[in-house]
């Protein structure tokens, strides 16, 4: 509790004080400001005030997660924020140029794999098609040849070095022909599915690169995490911060709570759900109604008291700011 008051040491002081109701004997201890009820119809008095501290109900200190130069503060001291709201914004044409150049990678990639999948187009069909055909037609064209200078050797018509010549070309073109029967085979046969999917893997990598260098970018414009208000600045525009490093403090009031210091005689008489009213000293023309929310299980061992927490809605004034402060005494 203690922390909480120097944190909050600019806040005035006032004083709650919180009454828990209990059986008629403890009449003779004397009317109360507070008083925490059950709602139940029987005949109630007064019973023992307990001090505590008006808390409020989150306190974040918001950091950068990564490193960079400020260039819009967007908030100072006492102004409201809402979920999400820019606080402040770190330069990014570093990382843009990074995220634009991912991009184009993801594209490269994305358009490789699409072509293997989609295999070759109906032009290239046609013409492996044409290629294999023109291949075969040469086989059987050497083939031809072949045979006659064959029959022309039977008759002693040709020499020896022209049937060798023949012959060479008639290989020559049954191996092009071989070749480009493959070709075509293959051009109909389309990739094999390791090509497919080792071309999706690297469009996916590249994707994933893309979305890594976005979540970078989105973590430049640092934001509130929930309503509530300005309490602390811990930068300025054109600082250098480093991941991890403060930026602002952010407190929740509404609803707002009350800690309380309970003795342990008073902690069975407790539960959660009972109703508190509330008696602030600062505003002695109001009436704040809470409700009891935790009751720690744990003592502090010096004091031998049990914190037990109230919450309570938190009125606007008419400047739009809470009635009900951090730091408060209760």
């Amino acid at each position: 509790m203690h922390a909480l008051w120097t944190r909050f040491s600019a806040v005035f002081p006032c004083l709650v004080t919180i009454a828990f109701w209990s059986s008629p004997v403890s009449a003779q201890m004397g009317p109360v400001k507070v008083t925490v009820v059950e709602i139940i119809e029987r005949d109630l008095a007064s019973g023992r005030a307990f001090v505590g501290t008006v808390e409020a109900r989150r306190h974040s200190s918001v950091g950068s997660a990564v490193s960079g130069r400020v260039v819009e503060f967007l908030v100072s001291d006492g102004d409201p924020v809402t979920k999400d709201q820019p606080l402040a914004k770190l330069k990014t044409r570093n990382i843009e140029i990074q995220i634009a150049a991912a991009k184009a990678e993801f594209e490269l990639r994305q358009h490789e794999s699409l072509e293997l999948k989609n295999g070759a187009r109906e032009e290239e069909r046609r013409e492996s098609e044409a290629r294999m055909k023109a291949a075969d037609s040469a086989k059987k064209l050497a083939l031809t040849k072949l045979s006659r200078v064959k029959g022309l050797i039977e008759r002693n018509a040709a020499t020896r070095e022209e049937i060798d010549d023949v012959s060479a070309i008639s290989e020559t073109a049954t191996a092009m022909h071989l070749a480009a029967k493959a070709a075509y085979d293959l051009v109909i046969a389309g990739p094999r599915p390791e090509r497919i999917a080792q071309a999706q893997a690297r469009a996916d990598a590249a994707k994933e690169e893309v979305n890594r260098l976005e979540d970078i970018l989105e973590k430049h414009t640092i934001k509130a995490p929930f309503d509530g208000y300005v309490v602390a600045e811990h930068t300025e525009e054109g600082q250098w911060i480093e991941s991890g490093q403060l930026v602002a403090e952010i407190v929740e009031v509404n609803p707002i709570e009350v800690r309380v210091a309970v003795q342990e005689s008073y902690i069975p008489r407790l539960s959660l759900k009972m109703l508190a009213k509330i008696d602030v000293e600062a505003l002695p023309s109001q009436t704040f109604v809470g409700t009891v929310t935790a009751i720690v299980p744990k003592a502090d061992e010096k004091s031998r008291t049990f914190p037990v927490r109230v919450a309570l809605n938190n009125p606007q004034q008419a400047d739009g700011t809470p009635l009900l402060k951090p730091g408060m005494f209760a």
